[in-house]
């Protein structure tokens, strides 16, 4: 079975209603910070990451791939605060693992 999936980064109602009308299956996010909760504590919320998969579902799609925070630098170059990149990945890892998301890909500063 062949799904269409398409990187999503505008979740407003015309944007959704015109990516469910083209056919598309599932959603794909690709920046680290994109969802609510990142910038503040690192990681995404999950009440926030849940009304957001049920938005999409509601359009008739389901989220596809979502991107973990960025790992910065400064874990790379052993500087202080790179163990808290780390630790704000697992618990994204597990956010997302909650949440029933399939894939999630790690992204790093710069890339």
């Amino acid at each position: 079975m062949m799904r269409v999936s398409y990187g999503c980064d505008d979740l407003g109602p015309s944007n959704l209603k015109k990516l469910c009308q083209l056919g598309v299956d599932c959603v794909d996010f690709g920046s680290g910070d994109f969802f609510p909760g990142v910038k503040e504590q690192g990681y995404p919320d999950l009440d926030e990451l849940l009304k957001i998969k049920k938005q999409i579902q509601s359009w008739g799609m389901e989220m596809n791939r979502v991107t973990l925070p960025d790992v910065t630098e400064r874990y790379f170059l052993d500087k202080e605060g790179g163990e808290k990149d780390v630790e704000n990945t697992v618990n994204a890892m597990r956010v997302f693992g909650e949440s029933k998301i399939p894939i999630a890909r790690q992204r790093f500063e710069g890339d």
